[in-house]
């Protein structure tokens, strides 16, 4: 799944580059058009998704435990912080690309 959501196939049937030229020459990893996707987007991108699905899914086991209220509202902590960060992460990403 997150290798599909992430953009994988994309860069096995286009093959980008992992860096771009930018602005005066220097090399940027992230192409700042919404047109292209590098290989180091993808991998962000497959990396922000799965955290934030570990989020939610450690949040899914932490409803799971009924008979330690501590354990399960330090695991649903954890998780909604990962879940938060993943939510963030790939918000960051689209606006580096707008």
């Amino acid at each position: 799944m997150l290798f599909i959501v992430g953009g994988g196939v994309y860069d096995l049937i286009e093959n980008p580059p992992s860096f771009f030229e930018g602005p005066n020459g220097t090399y940027v990893s992230i192409y700042p058009g919404m047109s292209e996707q590098g290989i180091n987007e993808s991998i962000f991108s497959m990396a922000t998704i799965g955290i934030a699905f570990l989020g939610l899914l450690i949040c899914y086991r932490s409803a799971r435990i009924p008979y330690d209220s501590s354990k399960a509202n330090t695991q649903m902590m954890i998780g909604l912080g990962l879940a938060l960060l993943g939510v963030a992460g790939t918000y960051f990403l689209y606006f580096l690309k707008t």
